[in-house]
């Protein structure tokens, strides 16, 4: 894919590198929605490991803390300046 990729032009490069973040941001804030519900879902039902009898929730926090720190880097991607996609080009 990155033979394919690296012959493109270089604004559509640009443009579908920031699609593919765009994308990724979404499915990221997606997965962060849908695992802030399941939290939620195991804290109501009291939910706990058989072995240990240690709740599932905060383990749970750990995944959506993770996404949402994915989904800052991706919207970090998706809106940098084309000047520094320009510089990073060069060297």
């Amino acid at each position: 894919m990155d033979i394919v990729f690296n012959h493109l032009p270089a604004g559509l490069r640009h443009f579908l590198e920031r699609v593919n973040h765009l994308v990724c941001l979404l499915m990221m804030l997606l997965v962060s929605w849908m695992s802030i519900q399941r939290i939620w879902e195991l804290k109501r039902t009291g939910e706990a490991s058989v072995l240990l009898k240690i709740p599932d929730y905060p383990f749970a926090v750990f995944l959506v803390i993770g996404c949402l720190a994915f989904s800052i880097e991706f919207f970090k991607d998706v809106f940098r300046s084309t000047h520094t996609d320009a510089e990073r080009e060069e060297s």
